[in-house]
């Protein structure tokens, strides 16, 4: 099964998250917790859209998605976190 952790980012298709429409392309902020709902696991997230042009979008959003749909596109980088004066490093 996929660990799902802060920092990551991810690609869900529409049909296997809620809510919105597209596929979701997402930074992992916070992995809120997990649930069994008509025989699938799904995770509670939140995190902020990838646009198209790579940015982040400035308002952070909530998600739910099948984890087995999950796609992890990217790692957090530990680097990245350690060198922002007080963030906090995500750990596996």
């Amino acid at each position: 099964m996929i660990a799902l952790v802060p920092g990551q980012t991810i690609r869900v298709p529409t049909q296997h998250y809620a809510f919105g429409e597209g596929e979701l392309h997402m930074r992992v902020t916070e992995h809120l917790g997990e649930y069994t709902l008509g025989g699938e696991r799904w995770a509670e997230l939140k995190g902020y859209n990838i646009r198209p042009d790579g940015t982040l979008a400035k308002q952070e959003r909530y998600a739910s998605v099948r984890i087995k749909h999950v796609r992890v596109v990217a790692e957090p980088d530990a680097r990245r976190g350690a060198s922002a004066g007080g963030g906090s490093s995500v750990t596996k």
